[in-house]
């Protein structure tokens, strides 16, 4: 047997799966992205990648990681996010300021 730790991209949940060493066990591809953060309009994020492409469509999180990017968008800072995609879901993880 084998077993796989894994945490849930979204909600971060901790799962595990115990298989026979014989099975193959499925992974969702995962890809992490960074956007600078150019402001929230109607609670959802516009952001700006490398490239100078902007991405409108991601909506602002929940709780604590939510009110912080308010707040940087208040206050005027340079911030870049981490945006981690799998499954055709994407999600804010992480965000921290530009250092120049």
């Amino acid at each position: 047997y084998k077993r796989q730790y894994q945490r849930r991209v979204h909600g971060g949940k901790k799962m595990e799966e115990i298989c026979s060493t014989g099975h193959n066990i499925d992974q969702p591809i995962v890809t992490r992205s960074e956007y600078t953060l150019l402001d929230i309009v109607d609670d959802f994020l516009s952001l700006m990648d490398d490239n100078n492409e902007t991405k409108d469509d991601l909506k602002c999180p929940d709780g604590e990681l939510g009110d912080r990017l308010r707040e940087a968008v208040e206050k005027e800072k340079d911030m870049v996010l981490t945006v981690i995609a799998a499954m055709g879901q994407e999600a804010v993880v992480s965000m921290k300021e530009r250092q120049e």
